[in-house]
């Protein structure tokens, strides 16, 4: 647990077993969010405690070892579905709970976090963001080649969000921050960050109105010194999948 913690990990990992919600309706919150003018929610599916608010099959510590016993982050992406909303996650690369984090047997969580952005990005539809958040104390040097697959299993389903916007499948507000999240503002530089290496991107051009939407971009690849050539990425088509 959270080595500066106010709390003994030993009592703050007892919570979850006491965890049962038998009140949680996420079509209440989101309907409740869509009438006030949002498009889109984040779930918080894994934070630095390592405790999963999703069943996973990588990490037992989920929610499934609750009393409630329901998988809290399903039902919340369908109720988005339902309600009119975008979906994402944040999840948290740092991990107080598993033993190989921060060890010398790193590679280890790679591994199984790695294993964890794949669920998250393959098994719940499409997705408006992922944000990583929380990447301290660790640096590249454990991270190795870790940002690059994340960026791989990540982007594509972020992406698909903004080509639902260029099919016209979805509100400008998810498909606007699904394009952020990965390469900032159009015509602005940001530094995004995946599992401990800052990514520069600068957003070219974007016309959110043609359904051949392209998106034109310059990033720079981790350990490069300067951003890439311009890269048009094809957003949709006029019709088809």
């Amino acid at each position: 647990m959270n080595p500066s913690g106010s709390g003994p990990a030993e009592v703050y990992d007892h919570y979850y077993k006491e965890f049962n919600p038998t009140q949680y309706d996420p079509d209440a919150w989101l309907k409740l969010a869509h009438d006030a003018g949002m498009r889109y929610a984040v779930f918080v599916a894994k934070h630095h405690d390592g405790f999963s608010m999703y069943r996973s099959a990588v990490n037992p510590y989920n929610v499934m070892a609750t009393p409630y016993g329901k998988d809290v982050a399903v039902m919340f992406a369908e109720a988005c579905r339902r309600q009119g909303l975008a979906l994402g996650w944040q999840i948290s690369p740092k991990d107080w709970k598993h033993p190989d984090f921060n060890t010398d047997q790193h590679d280890r969580y790679n591994a199984f976090y790695e294993k964890v952005i794949e669920e998250l990005a393959t098994q719940y539809g499409s997705l408006t963001t992922m944000w990583f958040d929380g990447i301290e104390p660790i640096g590249p040097e454990k991270w190795k080649g870790t940002p690059e697959r994340v960026a791989a299993l990540a982007g594509p389903a972020v992406m698909r969000a903004a080509r639902a916007l260029a099919l016209g499948k979805a509100s400008p507000q998810p498909a606007h921050y699904a394009i952020a999240t990965i390469a900032g503002s159009a015509g602005l530089e940001e530094r995004s960050q995946v599992a401990g290496v800052h990514l520069p991107v600068q957003v070219l051009s974007l016309n959110t109105e043609d359904p051949k939407s392209v998106l034109t971009l310059r990033w720079q690849a981790p350990g490069a010194t300067t951003l890439s050539s311009p890269t048009r990425l094809r957003l949709g088509l006029a019709s088809g999948g």
